[in-house]
């Protein structure tokens, strides 16, 4: 009983800080979910990095969180589906104030399935990228710019995951 009680206290808590919203609509609803969370200093980027995200989507939804206390100077996030013609993909965003800088930091990661395999990936999409290694055992890691690339194995094919980061957009 004690442990229920600790625990609804604690989800309580966590609701008072936390707020979490779900769109799944047309419109850039990634924005809205900022400007709805009382985001100023962050709008500008998240629109930036949000429209970049879902530039040729047939359609897009939004799972955004962001801090209630004092959000306009704490992160916001969004998990972003983007549906195209051919895949859908899942990209995961954060944008964060810099506390010296009127530049908020801002860093994403894209993932997607593709029926192929991590040579046939790598060699159809990213000739030029520098092989970096593997993470660990299996998945291995491109490098170009700012840009990094996992290759995942998965089944027959692989799940390619994408990681940007910068300040500004």
């Amino acid at each position: 009983m004690a442990k229920k009680t600790i625990f609804a206290i604690a989800l309580t808590a966590i609701s008072f800080v936390v707020n979490p919203a779900i769109s799944f609509s047309s419109g850039n609803v990634i924005v809205n979910q900022a400007r709805n969370a009382g985001l100023d200093a962050n709008l500008k980027t998240v629109e930036s990095l949000s429209v970049f995200l879902t530039e040729g989507t047939v359609d897009f939804g939004a799972h955004s969180i962001w801090m209630t206390d004092a959000n306009d100077s704490r992160m916001f996030t969004s998990i972003v589906e983007g549906v195209y013609s051919n895949r859908s993909m899942l990209n995961f965003m954060v944008v964060s104030p810099d506390k010296g800088s009127i530049i908020p930091d801002f860093t994403y990661l894209t993932i997607y399935y593709d029926n192929k395999s991590i040579l046939e990936i790598r060699e159809r999409d990213f000739p030029t990228w520098a092989y970096k290694g593997t993470v660990a055992q299996n998945v291995v890691t491109l490098e170009h710019n700012d840009l990094n690339i996992y290759l995942m194995p998965a089944g027959s094919g692989t799940i390619v995951i994408k990681r940007e980061y910068g300040s500004g957009f």
